[in-house]
């Protein structure tokens, strides 16, 4: 059986074709167009806070030294992900594409780092004699 794709790679094409057009805010920032809900002041405000809260995430994955250690990155990551569906929201009205990817990764490392909790003491957080 012969399945044609064209038609599936022509939408794809137009697809990116639109969400790099789309999208094109991202690498302006606060001044471009796309913002459509803040001042640049209040954009470039909300930036730096997002950018001093997430600046200092790592994967939990990587972390060796225990429960506390663990539920503290979970928490960073947590206030990376809040961070970033607050100015995604407030100034672009939930449409930046940048903002909810690095969201997703956000709330995606919550997740690894609820895993690594879930594992028995020394590794995580849970009794590792229930």
């Amino acid at each position: 059986m012969f399945v044609n794709y064209s038609q599936y790679l022509v939408c794809c094409f137009f697809a990116l074709v639109f969400l790099t057009v789309s999208n094109t805010a991202f690498s302006r920032g606060c001044a471009s167009p796309a913002n459509v809900g803040c001042s640049v002041a209040e954009c470039e405000a909300l930036q730096a806070t997002m950018k001093v809260t997430c600046g200092k995430v790592s994967s939990c994955e990587k972390i060796s030294t225990g429960c506390s250690d663990l539920q503290a990155m979970k928490g960073k990551w947590l206030a990376c992900y809040t961070e970033r569906n607050i100015i995604n929201n407030r100034c672009y009205a939930g449409g930046d594409l940048g903002h909810q990817m690095a969201a997703a990764s956000a709330i995606e490392h919550v997740g690894k780092c609820e895993k690594m909790i879930a594992l028995p003491e020394p590794i995580g957080c849970a009794d590792p004699c229930p």
